[in-house]
């Protein structure tokens, strides 16, 4: 077994108290940027928008303290904190490796015993080989594989139910019956809006003393009979990895969209102008600090993500001639909710279609 590392803060010569402890629960585990992390190591006691953001929920309720756990999103450590009412971390601590303990915390039940099922397996493998110093060991006899396949199921289902409102196994006996009946929550959604910035190659019929293929700047509202051309060259951008969940099939691994199931980008008339659009569908709806994570992620892929690449490309359209659409850079430009444009709320999608999925 290879050693353990960890990152600690040890003692010289502790006495008994540098050993007491008060009961901790979290309330709330918010992963942040390895750059922002390590600011707060540097600057423990500077404001911080998350501890803002879920500053009630921190709180000392009879001798236990209610806390968030900052964790870094490259690393494996935390910083536990309970603001008391502040928006700095007042009473705060390093936490080695406090990812493990996050991912304890999303463990099932299922998943332990299927744990302990492996461990016993091996056990059992090692005292066959001690007692007659080698073996040939057949799987069946180390492991029921009927209970194997039965907690594999439950622990699907366990960690459907962390995210969807019903999952259930079904009977395995009954002919022709799938494994699981799942139904989901109708899927929730919020669109962000940012100006556009158009350049348009001129055309070389155009009667000019001197032709030049170089793009020139096109007003915003100039566009607007070339908005169905746009969108078909977004949708001919997208890979086909992108299909159910677009951009979202890239950034799955971004742990504060948690909550996001899909992003689709988009060009949208709102009034006499043209706007570029990202639909996001929700799995549930975002308090105020995981919103401005969204805009954060959607303002990068505006920049330097999705939009970076989309905006290289030509577009031939009917009416305007030839384009290139950036979803950056325009003046005044800002990623805004349809709230914050004054549109109206969205009504929710009809969300993941119900229905059941079958295991064999």
């Amino acid at each position: 077994m290879d050693n353990y590392k960890l990152y600690a803060n040890l003692i010289r010569k502790p006495d008994s108290s540098d050993f007491n402890a008060r009961p901790c629960v979290v309330e709330k585990w918010i992963p942040l940027s390895h750059w922002s992390f390590e600011q707060i190591k540097q600057d423990p006691l500077h404001d911080l928008e998350a501890v803002k953001a879920y500053r009630d929920i921190m709180f000392c309720d009879n001798e236990t303290n209610h806390c968030i756990m900052l964790l870094d999103d490259f690393g494996s450590d935390g910083i536990l904190v309970e603001s008391e009412g502040y928006d700095y971390p007042r009473y705060s601590c390093f936490v080695p490796n406090a990812r493990t303990l996050y991912e304890d915390s999303l463990t099932t039940n299922a998943e332990r015993e299927l744990r302990g099922l492996i461990r016993k397996a091996a056990d059992k493998a090692l005292e066959d080989v001690f007692a007659d110093n080698e073996a040939d060991i057949h799987y069946a006899d180390l492991i029921d594989e009927d209970e194997v396949t039965r907690l594999v199921k439950t622990a699907i289902v366990e960690r459907l139910n962390q995210h969807i409102s019903e999952a259930r196994c079904l009977a395995s006996w009954i002919p022709e019956q799938p494994d699981l009946d799942i139904k989901t929550e109708p899927l929730k959604t919020i669109k962000f809006f940012c100006p556009l910035k158009i350049e348009q190659i001129p055309d070389e019929e155009d009667d000019w003393e001197e032709y030049s293929d170089e793009p020139v700047d096109l007003p915003s509202y100039c566009a607007l009979p070339a908005v169905g051309d746009i969108n078909l060259a977004i949708e001919e951008y997208a890979s086909p990895c992108e299909e159910n969940r677009g951009i979202m099939a890239y950034l799955g691994d971004r742990e504060m969209l948690g909550k996001v199931y899909s992003i689709f980008p988009s060009v949208e008339r709102i009034d006499d102008d043209i706007y570029g659009v990202f639909t996001c569908q929700l799995y549930d709806d975002l308090d105020s600090y995981e919103l401005e994570a969204l805009r954060s992620e959607l303002s990068g892929q505006a920049s330097d993500g999705w939009g970076e690449g989309f905006e290289q490309r030509e577009i031939e359209t009917d009416d305007c001639g030839k384009l290139y659409v950036s979803f950056y850079g325009a003046p005044g430009w800002a990623m805004k909710t349809g709230e914050e444009m004054g549109i109206p709320d969205i009504e929710d999608d009809q969300g993941l279609d119900d229905g059941d999925i079958s295991m064999y």
